[in-house]
């Protein structure tokens, strides 16, 4: 088991340039060239402390099959708290071969500055405003298998560029897909 919490303080321009905000005097009608002269540079706060309290649980269930677990909180000072939860099982198929199907889940809420097409105000400009989704209310998920080969001997030796006259061998060979989906 492992658990983790760290305190992380960033400060500087946090904000993005080619992200736009577009307030409540756009439409969706309009014409690329006006909506171009309505749009707004994204303008965040240039503090931001952020918070992330996790754990990590692993266990042996049996001599093939491990259980691989994962939980994270997150809060920060621009209004986002979030959840994140996965587990993996590898499974030892034979000595050469691993299998492990995974699932891992995200939510989040939106950051206190965060605004929808049309939402923000352009008589009463907000003092920060962004319409970055990755700073917005949602869920995530993600379902996948892993395959790992892994001979007892390795899968092939080769002379260490970085320390000489010594060899290094490459242990194992790996692959993952996924199928990712965010709200």
């Amino acid at each position: 088991a492992l658990f983790s919490a760290e305190v992380v303080s960033q400060s500087g321009l946090l904000s993005t340039p080619f992200h736009r905000v577009f307030f409540d005097d756009a439409s969706i009608n309009d014409d690329m060239a006006t909506l171009r002269g309505l749009s707004h540079v994204e303008k965040l706060d240039d503090s931001r402390l952020k918070i992330p309290i996790s754990m990590r649980w692993n266990y042996y269930l049996n001599d093939f099959v491990r259980l691989k677990t994962f939980y994270r909180f997150y809060t920060d000072s621009w209004g986002i708290s979030a959840h994140t939860a996965s587990i993996e099982l590898p499974m030892m198929i034979s000595q050469l071969f691993i299998v492990s199907p995974f699932f891992r889940y995200h939510t989040q809420t939106a950051a206190d500055d965060f605004y929808k097409f049309g939402q923000a105000s352009a008589t009463n400009t907000p003092e920060f405003y962004t319409s970055d989704y990755d700073l917005s209310d949602f869920d995530s998920y993600k379902v996948g298998i892993g395959f790992q080969y892994s001979p007892v001997m390795g899968i092939g030796k080769f002379k260490s560029p970085f320390r000489k006259g010594k060899v290094a061998q490459f242990k194992s060979i790996g692959l993952r897909a996924a199928y990712y989906d965010r709200s």
